[in-house]
């Protein structure tokens, strides 16, 4: 009798080291969620921005314009009903390599959820209650960040720090500006044209806005390795590679 009280109170301090929380649990699990799928959603989007253009070199724009929607619906987390043509097999492909991913997170994580169920914390209705929405999370495979529904900015990412009130600055002078908002500014010279910005999959930030007032939108991508170091391009996520830095030359 003694044993089994022993290997009772010893689970439990086991579940408590180990952070068995509803709300640790699912933090957890989103965290190791977001990490396993980071690299798959750079490369949908790597992959998808040359399809999108292919496309826009035969002419199609139209066609490059949705194939750009639903990469973004996409990463969103949001289901595609009918995708294009030309991103069928890599949605496919995703979705597959996705799911292999995050299997081995979503098994640990529902036996951890099982196991709380089995300890006092199933006694109370409300932490079992949000372990059901957990389980129900995790069982769909939902990667939507707890602590990022609970900020304002649910986009936010570590890598805003880098950027986001600071000018940044090409070989040649042109400067990038960010504000907190998700806008900004390129000032090339005496032309300044206004920016708006989104942090993608890998911390690539994607900035629409055109070279001059009258000229059509073009989308522009950096990367930011630091506060001081950068890299960026036009027109597709694979044109990266030119120098930016925070010193105004």
């Amino acid at each position: 009798m003694m044993t089994k009280i022993f290997l009772t109170l010893l689970m439990l301090g086991t579940l408590m080291a180990r952070g068995q929380t509803p709300e640790e649990i699912e933090k957890d699990y989103e965290t190791k969620a977001s990490k396993a799928t980071e690299k798959l959603q750079a490369t949908l989007q790597r992959e998808g921005t040359a399809i999108a253009a292919n496309l826009v070199s035969k002419g199609d724009t139209a066609g490059a314009a949705t194939v750009s929607e639903q990469l973004s619906a996409k990463l969103d987390g949001t289901k595609i009903p009918s995708a294009h043509p030309a991103i069928t097999h890599l949605l496919g492909q995703y979705d597959a390599a996705r799911a292999n991913a995050l299997k081995p997170i979503q098994d640990s994580t529902l036996q951890r959820l099982d196991a709380l169920l089995k300890s006092p914390t199933g006694k109370d209705m409300q932490a079992v209650l949000k372990i059901a929405k957990i389980r129900e999370k995790v069982t769909l495979g939902s990667v939507s960040s707890a602590a990022a529904e609970a900020s304002p900015q649910a986009k936010s990412s570590k890598v805003e720090e880098f950027f986001v009130e600071k000018s940044w600055y090409s070989a040649v002078g042109t400067e990038y500006h960010f504000t907190k908002d998700q806008k900004g500014f390129r000032k090339h010279g005496a032309t300044k044209t206004p920016l708006k910005w989104k942090v993608r999959a890998g911390d690539i930030v994607e900035a629409e806005g055109q070279m001059f007032p009258d000229s059509p939108p073009v989308l522009f991508y950096f990367k930011f390795t630091n506060d001081k170091e950068a890299t960026f391009g036009r027109g597709s996520v694979n044109a990266l590679g030119d120098p930016l830095t925070a010193e105004k030359p």
